[in-house]
């Protein structure tokens, strides 16, 4: 049932997109009463209390930003055993393949992955947004809620980067941008992005319009069970990046881009495998 609900919760979204104002409303929907919703979850759980104590106990140290796109490798993966990880979504497929675990987990979009699927992570911190959790029954005891302030336009000027995660986190476009502020609050001065492609078989352009990309076949580095079910905002995307970037080089933490190819030009590149020489 589950399943089901999360399938018919996709095709939903997928025709909501072709309507931006209809989509935009839907938005200022989830947003406005997921606040309302998260006071009185924190009154019960005390999260925000719990989300204060990762304040800056990470800083000055350097963590990895790993998206799963199709560039993603199991060996890749394998040379992070040692260095602190954040994942999202289905990272989790790849587990039966590698040795390797990340630290730092997030989902915010309520069909990211099942409620079975969240109560089985095994992850020291697991972040969920409050409409995710609103939408699943969560029994995760690692699991923190932090509430999600939703960008509504997806424009550059309409995001925000949060300081304080006990207090909300902008989330829009892409759950990376949700794991960037994370570590950033952690106090993470050296933040490398991985397996982060930055290109979809279906994506939104510049008018709202889904197009289909036909140079991509794939969403995600395991097998795709259907190539409609994730539709890129890649214009959003691309502003929640600068927004990263423009916040970073303020506070003076460095976003490098260590993906192999892909189109995301935002962060300066480096060569993944020259992170490790000794």
């Amino acid at each position: 049932m589950d399943e089901l609900k999360i399938r018919i919760g996709e095709q939903i979204r997928n025709i909501i997109h072709h309507f931006p104002r209809l989509y935009r409303l839907c938005c200022m929907f989830v947003r406005d009463y997921g606040k309302l919703y998260y006071s009185i979850l924190d009154k019960k759980f005390h999260y925000t209390d719990e989300i204060r104590k990762l304040k800056d106990s990470k800083k000055g140290k350097r963590c990895f930003v790993i998206g799963n796109g199709p560039s993603l490798t199991v060996q890749d993966l394998e040379r992070l055993k040692e260095e602190d990880c954040f994942t999202a979504n289905r990272i989790f497929k790849i587990f039966p393949e590698t040795s390797w675990r990340p630290d730092y987990y997030a989902v915010d979009d309520w069909h990211g992955i099942s409620s079975a699927e969240a109560n089985q992570l095994e992850i020291p911190h697991i972040f969920f947004g409050d409409y995710f959790f609103r939408k699943h029954k969560i029994t995760n005891k690692n699991a923190l809620v932090f509430y999600g302030h939703r960008t509504l336009d997806l424009k550059l000027e309409s995001f925000g980067f949060s300081d304080d995660m006990a207090k909300e986190i902008y989330i829009g476009a892409t759950v990376t941008f949700v794991n960037l502020q994370i570590a950033a609050y952690m106090g993470y001065k050296e933040i490398y992005l991985l397996g982060i492609d930055h290109s979809f078989p279906y994506e939104i352009d510049s008018s709202g319009k889904v197009v289909r990309n036909n140079a991509v076949n794939r969403s995600h580095f395991f097998k795709d069970t259907g190539a409609t079910k994730i539709i890129g905002n890649i214009e959003g995307m691309t502003n929640a990046y600068l927004t990263a970037k423009n916040y970073a080089d303020k506070h003076g933490i460095q976003i490098y881009n260590a993906t192999r190819g892909g189109k995301l030009e935002v962060f300066q590149r480096v060569d993944f495998d020259s992170l490790f020489i000794e």
